[in-house]
């Protein structure tokens, strides 16, 4: 839950599925997080959970992590870029 931001700081990133949270654009002091988590499904390396996104352009999506060698990382969904880098290529040693 680290990567959903689910106790970020001043508001809560993501409520627990079944949590209320703030479908709206209304945000108060103490408000419910704007996103909630609906449902997920995980497998040994990989993660696909689908979240609702409250706001004016409510919405659901599905948002995937995969362990890397790097850790979890956001693979695909979700705002922003996508967190996943190609690793480092090694040249062969003699």
């Amino acid at each position: 839950m680290n990567l959903l931001g689910r106790f970020d700081k001043p508001r809560a990133g993501i409520a627990d599925i079944g949590e209320s949270f703030n479908a709206s654009d209304v945000i108060y002091p103490d408000s419910p997080p704007q996103q909630r988590l609906v449902s997920g499904v995980a497998g040994k390396d990989c993660v696909e959970l689908k979240v609702e996104f409250g706001g004016i352009a409510y919405h659901t999506e599905q948002i995937e992590f995969r362990d890397t060698w790097r850790g979890w990382a956001r693979t695909r969904g979700g705002y922003g870029p996508v967190v996943l880098k190609p690793a480092p290529v090694q040249a062969p040693r003699p």
